[in-house]
């Protein structure tokens, strides 16, 4: 059996266009390179839909908690997926041994896209110069083609070689490994959506909650209940949580009628906003790089509102543009209140008023750490393993409807994207510093760190597949060890799992290391 060029071909383009990274926005983010919809993708190309949908919920389950925090990928899911499907596929591997599989795939996407980002640096210095030329076809280059194109070779040569040489020599592989090691990888497999779920509470950082992470993890066990029903105790937690926690005197109260905007005689439209607004969550990601991050797509994304903004006046475009090509990074969603800051101080700017165009970047840089912490921590430390969580048993059991979590988490990023911008440019520079002093966004975050810390709990419940088959004899009885847990505490080793792998990632260990003694302890 072998996988032949021309499916090996097809998977790869795809891996390279899940990549264009943010062509759609959120849409390409999540549905495009969502691991459900890659596994049915190629389910249908090799005729086992089925199969492919429930790999790609294992997959998803594995990778819950990978984020590129700060746009540093840990793991690739995309190639994972890409690759671990089909060998899965082709040769029949249960899908606890695929999670196994996949694993090296993750790690080596992460350092394939390292290099994408390190070339993308130079399209920032290209962008200089064709600002200074007022060169709209070579702004949109730098921005948009150029990254695209680079990527080319990297994703797709590399992909198409690996898939079919697993096609070619992998009935050799497969009978190479002994039984027993391809037990102990199923048995790795089913430890291996604990790492991710533990990532997220390590990531949302907030050891005082590590409570509700007890609670969420022994409620599943116990009750039995499903992940929405404890989705509603968690969010009432949340909510007790805040009451019964926040200080009187916690922060400035903050006015949200919008006195604090800077520009009520504004040239800009309604429509205006809106294009800005998509092509802002559209872009903003597809040309970032190690030294620049996103401020190249930043700067791409803002050329139209510009032009409006600065008509006539080619000069103070020039240095406009000139400023947004500054490094930058930001969760974009609940960040935008940032951009929308920054585009009514352009406007400043442009009409001739006294404010320093420095204190543009200043704001950008100053507030960029705060928002990501937000949005990160809301967005993909909480809602989104939820969603995925809720969603998965639908696709485990091969349906269809385990996608839906992308389609949802892509609606709900895209409505707080155009709030968020909204709001920082009808409240301006002043009213966002009074916002974030008013001790608002801290109550918002900490119930979402409620929230999603007794959910992983609830999850690693549900998730990690692990028990011991030991049994001893005592005279003439024969007693199982894994009864004997069940009776005392349910779910203990699931339970000691995540608590080992929390302290290892908390002592500051790396992520990669905790997945080496994950393997270790699944062959032993």
């Amino acid at each position: 059996m072998s996988i032949a060029f021309p499916l090996a071909l097809i998977i790869a383009l795809y891996y390279w266009f899940s990549w264009w990274d943010n062509w759609w926005g959120p849409i390409h983010g999540y549905i495009v390179q969502d691991s459900i919809l890659i596994g049915a993708l190629i389910g249908l190309l090799m005729g086992d839909v089925t199969k492919g949908i429930q790999l790609g919920a294992y997959i998803t389950m594995l990778y819950i908690g990978n984020f590129a925090a700060g746009a540093n990928l840990p793991q690739d899911n995309v190639l994972a997926t890409c690759i671990a499907v089909p060998f899965a596929i082709q040769f029949n591997l249960s899908a606890e041994a695929a999670m196994a599989f996949a694993i090296p795939f993750g790690l080596m996407g992460s350092m394939m896209d390292n290099l994408r980002r390190l070339i993308n640096s130079m399209w920032n210095d290209r962008a200089h110069k064709h600002i200074d030329e007022l060169n709209w076809k070579g702004l949109t280059f730098d921005g948009v083609w150029g990254p695209i194109l680079v990527q080319f070779p990297i994703r797709v040569i590399p992909v198409v070689i690996i898939l079919m040489g697993l096609g070619t020599f992998g009935d050799a592989l497969l009978n190479f490994i002994p039984e027993w090691l391809m037990n102990g990888f199923s048995v790795v497999g089913g430890m291996l959506p604990g790492m991710g779920l533990v990532l997220c509470v390590r990531l949302i950082g907030r050891v005082n909650l590590l409570p509700y992470f007890i609670i969420g993890f022994f409620m599943a066990v116990t009750t039995g209940w499903g992940t929405l029903t404890i989705a509603l105790f968690a969010l009432a937690a949340a909510f007790l949580h805040i009451q019964f926690t926040a200080k009187n005197d916690e922060g400035v109260k903050f006015d949200f009628s919008g006195s604090g905007a800077e520009q009520p005689n504004s040239v800009l439209t309604a429509k205006d906003h809106r294009k800005f607004c998509s092509r802002l969550m559209i872009t903003y990601r597809i040309s970032q790089s190690l030294e620049y991050l996103y401020g190249t797509g930043v700067c791409y994304s803002m050329i139209p509102i510009l032009k409006k903004i600065y008509k006539g006046n080619d000069e103070g475009l020039k240095e406009a543009l000139h400023r947004h090509l500054a490094p930058y990074i930001s969760e974009m969603m609940w960040g935008n209140c940032i951009m929308g800051a920054v585009v009514s101080m352009e406007e400043t700017i442009a009409n001739g008023e006294d404010l320093n165009p420095e204190v543009i970047n200043s704001l950008k840089t100053g507030l960029m750490g705060p928002f990501a912490g937000l949005g990160d921590t809301v967005q993909y430390y909480t809602i989104m393993p939820i969603l995925k969580s809720i969603f998965a048993p639908f696709a485990i059991q091969g349906s269809f409807i385990g996608f839906f979590w992308a389609v949802i988490q892509c609606a709900v990023d895209m409505a707080v994207g155009y709030f968020t911008y909204g709001l920082g440019y009808r409240l301006g520079r002043r009213s966002i510093l009074g916002l974030l002093k008013s001790g608002i966004m801290n109550k918002i975050m900490i119930g979402a760190g409620v929230l999603g810390t007794m959910m992983m709990g609830c999850m690693c419940a549900s998730y990690i597949n692990l028990g011991t088959s030991l049994e001893f004899t005592v005279g003439a009885d024969a007693y199982a060890l894994q009864e004997i847990f069940d009776m005392f505490v349910p779910g203990l080793l699931p339970f000691l799992v995540s608590v080992f792998a929390y302290v290892f990632l908390a002592k500051g260990k790396k992520y990669s290391h905790l997945m080496l003694w994950f393997i270790a302890i699944g062959l032993i």
